[in-house]
Parts: structure tokens; sequence; C-alpha cells
């Protein structure tokens, strides 16, 4: 890797040295047995080459990627208060490092709302006392929380902490060598609007011995909607505002005074001045949610868990269990066979907001497509609730249930909008692919009421992007999630 010094930027000699080697190493010619050099690669080598160094460059393929395997559950027992507190940073830290992480690269979120990841790890890079790589040691923690309950705002409280920091015994980090660390962000969508994501933290730089004593920098990044608010802009971000960002935990040795000309091209070296690793996460203002402004982060899919114990759900439960198996008959009968979406991290199902204006946005929210698809489920659902309709065999009164949800783009209507609509399967050969029982009428009330709070409280959008409405099915970057019965 090569580097050129910023103009006007002052830096030690150290500093200097360090950045006209550190891509050196690598590319040197073979180390020969028994020379120092051989020793270090005989040591550290498989190490440094299974740890891996600087992530690539972030994309929402990469993003996408995560959310077809990374899933967290949502007890909807748990979802039945409307407003719940804002997740605090300092509570999560404690927990964040007992979490196990099977990739830190990855990481682990708990919901939306909060991030985590944590590894051990070294970097390595040129010392000019001994002519050899220096390495230090290091526990990596980062953990973040969004915005999501009421009165939340655009904002993430991110935090990065060096741990047990420590020089190699064989293969000392030069003393006064700083460590530099910072959570840098990049807006994704709209990607002409690098001022979308805003923090005041410049990156930071510590010796071993000021890392030992201060362990800890915080991140706050933040996006105001009056960024986004260009009309030419509301086929990317939608009425919803969103930015979409990258945020990347980096710890390296290379100054901010180096600007790298080309990146190395090497997906394992054995010297490793830099580590760092890839979140994504979004910011939103939609105004059909009860809670705001909000901040969450992505890369992983909801799924939600009706508990067939709760006298609050049994029914409930008991028909989406039902309408999940495809051996198990349901009404009406899916034509040709059965495939009810929802079920699975594979087979998703969408938010539709009837509240939604959409775009472009019509005269009025009677003329909006999303109501429109969401009134035309709950009338098919009405046309399929008659004296032929499966019920539970409870006493009570009787309400008609239905899955997938009205609220979702996949609900009972969906067989009569083209494939150019999202989800829709006119002409496709495919119909009923949906359930209808009557049940409890307390259970479904409760049911639609929860999932309602659960689409408030982990901001789950009616939103797509792709230079299109979120009706149509260009759009992409939606939020899905599916139904699990234990």
């Amino acid at each position: 890797m090569t580097f050129r010094a910023k103009s006007g930027s002052a830096f030690t000699a150290v500093v200097a040295a360090v950045a006209l080697i550190v891509g050196m190493l690598p590319g040197t010619a073979a180390a020969t047995p028994g020379d120092p050099y051989q020793r270090y690669l005989d040591q550290y080598g498989a190490k440094a080459h299974a740890q891996g160094g600087a992530a690539p460059a972030p994309s929402l393929n990469e993003m996408l990627a995560r959310e077809r395997t990374e899933t967290y559950r949502v007890d909807m027992s748990k979802q039945t208060t409307a407003t719940q507190p804002e997740p605090r940073a300092a509570t999560w830290r404690n927990e964040c490092l007992n979490t196990e992480v099977d990739d830190w690269k990855t990481g682990v979120i708990k919901d939306r709302k909060h991030f985590c990841t944590h590894a051990d790890l070294m970097i390595s890079t040129f010392n000019p006392e001994t002519a050899l790589p220096g390495v230090v040691w290091f526990t990596l923690l980062v953990y973040g929380t969004g915005s999501t309950g009421s009165g939340s705002q655009r904002y993430f409280d991110l935090n990065l902490e060096l741990l047990n920091v420590r020089s190699d015994e064989d293969f000392p980090w030069h003393e006064n060598m700083p460590i530099y660390a910072s959570i840098p962000c990049k807006v994704q969508i709209p990607a002409s609007v690098q001022n979308a994501c805003e923090t005041n933290a410049i990156p930071v730089g510590r010796t071993i011995e000021q890392w030992q004593e201060s362990p800890h920098i915080s991140v706050p990044l933040w996006s105001s909607d009056a960024t986004v608010s260009d009309p030419s802009l509301e086929p990317q971000v939608g009425e919803e505002k969103v930015v979409m960002i990258s945020f990347s935990p980096t710890v390296t040795s290379v100054s901010p005074a180096f600007a790298p000309v080309t990146p190395s091209t090497q997906a394992d070296p054995d010297v490793i001045p830099t580590v760092s690793m890839n979140g994504y996460a979004r910011f939103d203002s939609a105004k059909y949610l009860s809670t705001g402004f909000g901040a969450i982060f992505r890369g992983v899919v909801p799924h939600i868990s009706y508990d067939p114990a709760s006298p609050r759900y049994k029914e409930l439960a008991e028909h989406i269990r039902d309408a999940c198996d495809p051996d198990v008959a349901t009404f009406p009968t899916p034509v040709p066979d059965k495939a009810i979406p929802g079920c699975s991290i594979n087979d998703l199902i969408h938010r539709l907001a009837p509240a939604k204006w959409g775009w472009p946005k019509p005269a009025t929210i009677d003329d909006s497509n999303h109501k429109k698809r969401y009134d035309r489920n709950r009338a098919i659902v009405r046309s399929n609730c008659n004296d032929n309709t499966p019920e539970t065999p409870s006493t009570g009164d009787k309400e008609c249930d239905e899955f997938p949800f009205a609220s979702t783009y996949e609900g009972a209507a969906r067989a009569e909008f083209p494939a150019s609509e999202f989800a829709g399967l006119k002409n496709s050969g495919r119909d009923n692919q949906f359930s209808v029982r009557k049940i409890n009428g307390q259970q479904n009330g409760w049911g639609g009421s929860d999932l309602n709070t659960w689409y408030n409280n982990d901001r789950i959008l009616d939103w797509a992007t792709g230079g299109s409405s979120s009706t149509h099915a260009a759009g992409d970057m939606r939020d899905g999630f599916w139904v699990r019965i234990p």
C-alpha cells in the first residue's frame, strides 16, 4: 500500500517511517529460513491470515447477504406496551461483552436497537527500533444503540473500547507508536448526499500506555432529514426520508495524516496494519409510525413469535402454525398447491402501511396505492369469512383471522396484482396462498394490536428504494420478517 501525506499535516518521525514501510513488508522478497522475519511469519503468519485485515468497502449487497441468514426473535407477549424505553448503551455494554460472537466481522444484532461485536485481535507494523514487525494485542469491543422509542431522534450511540492492550514479547510494539481507533460512517442511500450521516468524533490516536489508562471512545452518529428533503431524492428516500449507512469500526497503526493511494489487494496479509469490520444501519422519519424519528441497525431479519400456550394468543398461534404447515389443509384451498409465505427466513413477508401516501403523492390518502392494496386484502378476507370458514371449537364471539397479515404485501389480495406490483401473483396460476379461520375475537384483536405495536417499536417500514414506489416490484431494501410458532 502506498501513502501520501495530507497537505499541512504534522506527524512524528516514527509514524512517517512506519507509513513508508508498513506496506512494504508483505511485498518484500521471500524470507529465508532462520531470519527474523521468517520467525515472525512462523509465529504469527497463520494468525494474521485467519484474522484478516481491513474489511472490504462496505456495500448493500453485503448487508443483504447477512439478512438472508441472520435473524432475531421477537416475543410478541412483550410488545403489548406502545411506548418502550430508549435503549441505553451503558446497560448494553456489559451484556455485549458477555455475548457470544461467532464472527466479529459480522457482529451480533440483538434486535434493531442493539449492535455488538468483540474479538481478541492483533495488528502488526514496522518497528524502526528492531527493524522487524511490531505486534500489539488487544480486545476490540464495539457496542451501540439505536433510537426507536417515544420522542426518539435519528441518532446512534456507538462506542469502541480497546481492552487488554499489550505489546508482544517477541515482536514488541514501539512504545511511542500510536494506535488509532475510529468508526467512520458512509451513506449508502442516497450515495450522493454523504453529509446525511454526521459525527463530531475524529480518529483517536493513543499509545499502548494511554489506551490502558483510557480504553473508551464515544462515536455518536446522527442524520438530519433536512439533508434529504430535495424532492428529486424522493424516489430513493421516500416520504420516510430514509438514509441507509454503513459504519466501520477501525483500529490501525496508520496515521490519519496519510491517505491510501491504492488499497492493498491482499485478502490475507502477513502484516496487518489495520483491522476493521462493516456494520449497517438506517435513519428514518416515518410519520405513519407513532414513534416519529428513529435509527435502527440492519443486516438481520426479525421473526415474531406468538406462544400457543399463552391465553392471549392460543388460537391465533395455532392458526398461523397450521397455515405454515404444508400438510395441514387450510381455507380457502390453495391453488395449485400450498406455499403460504412468511413462515421462514427464505420466504419473508413485508409491511404494507395503509397510512403511507406513496410516490408520486396522490391527491388524497384514499387514493394511495398502499391504502388501496390494504383495503383489498381486508375485502378478500371478508369475502372468505362465511358459513364455510373453519372455526375453533371454543365458545364466545369469533372473528376471522388471516395469515399472512392484511398489513403485508403478501396478504389475501396478492392474486389481484400483476407481477409489476410487489408480491403480485395475477395470472401466475397461483391463488389462495393465504388462510382464513374464525378464532376467539379477543385473541384476534390482541394479535393485531400487538403486531401494530411491534411495527412501531422496531420501526418496520413500508419502504423500498430502486427508483420506484414501494408498491412496485422494482423496489428493494424492504423490511422483511417472518413468523415462527414454538
